[in-house]
């Protein structure tokens, strides 16, 4: 029996340790993993991808366990003490799947070094030199260049694709006809002094104050005190 705490609940570890069936695993959960019940049979309706979880099972408020038993036990000290232990039934862990990535290259380094024999001198045509005839120590780079030419004579059982809704677009050689000329409208002297006249009455009702508020007074020009002659100037502190 392994008990740890919630360092050792992560995936790696859960499934590290399925490889000994007769281990017990009991570890703690952190607060924030999520738990689902695996999804019911002929539940997905829509079309796609399979489901792969189904109801939520959240660890602050579960739902009914599928399993409860209390059993009495004694401490070292002569303590005694009743557990209550609760299970639920086929319930998983949600987890990533980055490591799947790694399995895609090793994939296709697999298959470009099984094609290294099949594979011919490519040369892109920004490159002067050329390329020697591959041999079973050249880079997987350079199998790479002609794994497209390799892949279609190996074939594929899948249909050739169809288009769909696509329209056919302008055939070779069809043009289209050249745009025609508008002729240019002219607004006559009456329009143009209705519209000025108009643009006036606009200019007018927007210095005019609005209804409610108070009229701006008018302030008179300044007036210039005038000095008489006989008077003295006045004395500057």
């Amino acid at each position: 029996m392994s008990v740890t705490d919630a360092a050792y609940s992560t995936k790696n570890w859960v499934i590290g340790i399925d490889k000994w069936p007769h281990v017990v695993q009991i570890a703690r959960v952190r607060g924030n993993r999520k738990f689902f019940r695996l999804p019911a049979p002929n539940s997905q309706t829509r079309r796609g991808r399979p489901q792969e979880y189904g109801e939520e099972l959240v660890l602050q408020d579960p739902s009914e366990p599928d399993l409860e038993e209390v059993t009495t036990m004694i401490a070292r000290k002569g303590r005694e003490g009743q557990v209550l232990l609760q299970r639920w039934n086929d319930v998983v862990m949600q987890g990533s799947k980055e490591e799947n990535w790694h399995w895609i290259g090793l994939l296709a380094y697999n298959m470009l070094y099984h094609a290294r024999s099949f594979a011919s001198a490519v040369r892109y045509p920004w490159e002067k030199k050329k390329i020697q005839v591959l041999s079973s120590i050249e880079r997987p780079s350079q199998v790479q260049r002609d794994y497209c030419r390799i892949i279609r004579e190996i074939g594929t059982p899948a249909p050739a694709p169809k288009p769909r809704g696509k329209s056919p677009g302008r055939q070779l050689g069809q043009k289209s006809g050249e745009r025609p000329d508008c002729p240019v409208i002219r607004k006559s002297a009456e329009k143009e002094e209705l519209s000025l006249t108009s643009r006036k009455l606009s200019e007018r009702q927007k210095k005019l104050p609005a209804r409610g508020e108070p009229k701006s007074q008018t302030r008179l020009p300044r007036m210039r005190r005038i000095w008489s002659k006989n008077r003295s100037a006045p004395m500057r502190c």
